[in-house]
């Protein structure tokens, strides 16, 4: 298993954090979130996550401990699928509440596949 290597993004609230791992070998690597994610760090979200997508195989977005999801990130959420489709990549969503609100509210929870776990 490897650590956690957090990496800072700005944002409104210094404790905002960006965080990848692969959890093993035999896992699909995982890209964990914290904090706010809106219009500041958008690009920041973007890059983490369209580096992280193989080709093939599954990423899983781990969102559970996001407090706030912005439409802008709602934005970046759906292009990364797309990108995971042309890649045959399967995106992995686990959502917090506000994060699953807005895939509700804005109709597109049936555009990702959303875990109510983190897979081990």
């Amino acid at each position: 298993m490897k650590a956690l290597v957090p990496i800072m993004i700005t944002s409104r609230s210094a404790r905002d954090q960006l965080s990848a791992a692969a959890i093993s070998s035999n896992q699909p690597p995982r890209c964990a979130f914290t904090g706010e994610l809106d219009i500041c760090n958008c690009d920041s979200f973007r890059a983490q996550l369209s580096d992280s997508l193989p080709i093939g195989g599954a990423l899983v977005v781990d969102l559970h401990a996001v407090t706030f999801f912005s439409l802008s990130s709602l934005q970046v959420l759906l292009e990364v699928q797309r990108l995971a489709e042309v890649r045959q990549c399967d995106l992995l969503v686990v959502g917090s509440r506000c994060v699953d609100r807005v895939l509700d509210v804005a109709e597109v929870a049936a555009e990702f596949t959303l875990l109510h776990y983190i897979p081990n």
